[in-house]
């Protein structure tokens, strides 16, 4: 009796569901459709899509700098270095002296008298000149105590010079001809037939040695 009953209340309940799910749906007025339609139309897609292009907004990161590995300096050939020619110096051929010039050599060496040369220095003569016979004395023209030139060159240093005037000739023999033939040996910057050419006629031969030990005596 107690399972009838219970079978009865489970009925019942069910049909109340079913009861429930049957409900009719109430009929939409005008104003319901008229809003549902607008709703449709702004919901409905219009198949137009907006594209907002977006600018990226990363931040601009400089260039890092691809770091270049060092490069060897190139190596420099080795300079060459030039060096210029030794300059040709013409040499000039020594002179042999003469059996007359080693005469002359050992005569004014060891018989030269300085103290009679300079009397004869200093002493005027009627000699004959490019221009004919006139009064010359040596110390005129040439200097004694000097080197400075005068008419002639200064005389003081003239043994420390005359020996490398000509290759070959010793001081005394370069002296002993400067009197005798003066043509031939003619001192640059000076002019020709300045130097009376024939004191070999009105000196002897002693004489001139005299002269020549003496000028060759002067810075002694």
């Amino acid at each position: 009796m107690r399972n009838k009953l219970l079978a009865i209340c489970a009925f019942i309940v069910m049909l109340a569901l079913t009861a429930c799910g049957t409900i009719a749906t109430p009929v939409p007025n005008l104003e319901t459709l008229e809003a549902q339609n607008l709703q449709n139309v702004v919901e409905e897609p219009t198949g137009v899509v907006e594209v907002v292009a977006v600018e990226p907004t990363a931040t601009s990161v400089p260039p890092t700098a691809t770091p270049v590995p060092p490069t060897e300096a190139p190596t420099e050939p080795p300079t060459e270095i030039v060096t210029e020619a030794p300059t040709q110096v013409a040499v000039v051929p020594a002179i042999e002296l003469s059996a007359e010039d080693q005469q002359v050599l050992i005569f004014i060496q060891e018989f030269g008298n300085v103290a009679k040369g300079q009397e004869i220095f200093n002493t005027t003569y009627e000699v004959n000149t490019a221009s004919g016979l006139a009064e010359w004395k040596c110390a005129t023209c040439h200097l004694v105590d000097s080197d400075v030139a005068g008419v002639g060159p200064g005389l003081y240093s003239l043994s420390d010079r005359a020996g490398g005037r000509i290759p070959g000739y010793p001081a005394e023999v370069y002296v002993y001809h400067s009197i005798m033939t003066p043509l031939q040996y003619i001192v640059s910057g000076y002019p020709e037939n300045l130097m009376p050419i024939g004191y070999g006629e009105v000196l002897s031969q002693q004489d001139i040695y005299d002269v020549s030990a003496y000028i060759l005596s002067l810075n002694k």
